[in-house]
């Protein structure tokens, strides 16, 4: 049975950069992303990493410690609206029904971080 307290969810920070390569390296990534996403997605999270805001933000979402997914949260739209994208990268997590859980966990564990502007 599938423990949503055993989720957990960090803001993506350099010591993530060489995970996040290896999982844009796996074909199941790619066929998500093609070649001009990977590389808008691979610009902006290096912006990010940077320290530079867009108004994304990227997250390492963990399963049992494990990483499993990059969230890409978007909330450039002064805030009117949040917009979020979700590649489960660890190929071994596919279809074991951890996605639904996981995105409750998140928006449970940062609700402080998306209030909304109004």
């Amino acid at each position: 049975m599938i423990q949503r307290s055993q989720f957990r969810f960090e803001y993506a920070n350099l010591n993530h950069r060489l995970l996040i390569q290896e999982w844009f390296m796996k074909k199941h990534v790619q066929k998500i992303l093609y070649e001009v996403g990977q590389k808008k997605i691979s610009y902006h999270l290096e912006e990010f990493l940077q320290g530079k805001s867009s108004g994304i933000s990227y997250w390492i979402g963990y399963y049992q410690n494990d990483p499993l997914a990059l969230l890409i949260a978007d909330s450039s739209n002064e805030g009117a609206t949040i917009t979020l994208d979700v590649i489960i990268c660890n190929r071994k997590s596919l279809g074991h029904g951890l996605l639904t859980p996981m995105l409750y966990e998140f928006w449970k564990q940062t609700e402080d971080f998306w209030v909304l502007k109004k």
